[in-house]
């Protein structure tokens, strides 16, 4: 599991930022903050990663296989999955149509400049795979 704690003095906030990754390094965070004495507004608000761009791929067999540059491990969609965020070495990455026991088909996506993140989900029926690329990073904005 991995934390990333970040402290700083803002406008009279006192904000603890903990960027927190499940077992699997899916996004879960928590943002938190304490207010000091006097402050007129409290609470720090957290976006993102943005979605920068969005596309649509076909695949009839059962799993794509994306390999995650995190887990260093390939990550198998299935058609049903919503929402499955993969972790990327580039944003033009490799994925195949595939099968539950090989890779099957190679095929390759590109998403724009500054993606860090493809979330995948697949129709429960049919071919339809889209890809929501996602920013590198996430912003946190105090009042």
């Amino acid at each position: 599991m991995s934390n990333h704690i970040m402290q700083s003095k803002v406008m009279g906030f006192i904000v603890v930022v903990t960027l927190a990754c499940s077992m699997l390094f899916l996004p879960t965070r928590s943002v938190m903050a304490q207010c000091v004495e006097g402050a007129s507004s409290c609470g720090p608000t957290y976006s993102g990663p943005d979605v920068l761009d969005t596309s649509i791929d076909r695949c009839s067999r059962p799993v794509v296989w994306i390999w995650d540059a995190q887990l260093n491990w390939y990550v198998g969609i299935r058609k049903g999955d919503q929402g499955i965020v993969v972790n990327l070495s580039d944003r033009g990455f490799q994925w195949w149509c595939g099968w539950e026991d090989r890779l099957g088909t190679e095929e390759w996506a590109r998403g724009p400049e500054g993606t860090g993140q493809v979330r995948v989900s697949r129709a429960s029926s049919g071919r339809k795979i889209t890809w929501e690329f996602l920013s590198m990073y996430a912003t946190v904005s105090i009042p």
